[in-house]
């Protein structure tokens, strides 16, 4: 035999006994992990269960979003949810006081006044005597 087809039947054989790992976009499926040793973010299977009966990925985000999750992309255009802020959600948590803080920054109201007194105006104005 030559040696390319040696080569193949080698790779062929090697794939079919699952000696090479997933490429990583591809997800794979494997036994759920033990409760105390979950990992950061939803897995692909727990997003599918919560987003039933959605299927296409962006309508998967869609709906994450809606539900009040920040949800990233993956390289793959599947969404990718941290565990922590899925159990925020389900849990009807808020979000944390620093998004919500407007840190004091209030408007300067004399400073809008001023500036709308001194304006110019553009059309027709009544006259002043």
């Amino acid at each position: 035999m030559s040696q390319p087809a040696t080569l193949l039947r080698t790779i062929s054989q090697q794939l079919l006994a699952g000696r090479f790992p997933a490429a990583p976009d591809v997800p794979r499926v494997t036994a759920a992990p033990a409760a105390g040793n979950l990992p950061p973010y939803l897995t692909q299977a727990e997003i599918a269960h919560h987003c039933t009966p959605l299927t296409q990925p962006a309508a998967q985000i869609r709906h994450l979003r809606r539900m009040g999750m920040h949800v990233e992309m993956s390289r793959n255009g599947r969404p990718v949810v941290a565990r922590s802020e899925f159990e925020r959600v389900m849990t009807g948590g808020h979000p944390t006081e620093a998004a919500n803080d407007p840190g004091g920054v209030q408007p300067d109201a004399d400073a809008l006044k001023a500036f709308l007194t001194k304006r110019k105006r553009h059309g027709t104005q009544k006259k002043t005597q």
